[in-house]
């Protein structure tokens, strides 16, 4: 209930950023703008460094269980997918973030 509040909330100044309120500006961006450039260019990328970092840090051994059923099939390349998700994927999503500031 709080969460569908808070987007509630957030929805009415996006909505009217493009018509009554069009003239405020956050940054020099209306507010659907400034909210829009938010979501895409920083909560997005800091979301996917955040999952490739629980992912190869905190739930590996889950992942790998579930890579492999359980063990039952090996899985050849859970080395290169292991240091993918704890260096390569964070380091790229990092550049993707800096890039797009």
């Amino acid at each position: 209930m709080v969460l569908s509040l808070v987007v509630f909330l957030l929805g009415i100044p996006s909505s009217l950023s493009l018509g009554i309120w069009s003239g405020y500006k956050i940054f020099g961006k209306g507010i659907f703008d400034f909210l829009d450039y938010l979501s895409s260019n920083l909560m997005l990328p800091l979301g996917g460094i955040a999952i490739s970092l629980f992912v190869g840090w905190v739930i590996m051994p889950k992942a790998m269980s579930e890579a492999t059923s359980d063990g039952g099939v090996a899985f050849p390349l859970a080395r290169v997918w292991l240091a993918i998700c704890r260096y390569v994927a964070p380091i790229a999503i990092a550049w993707i973030l800096l890039s797009g500031l």
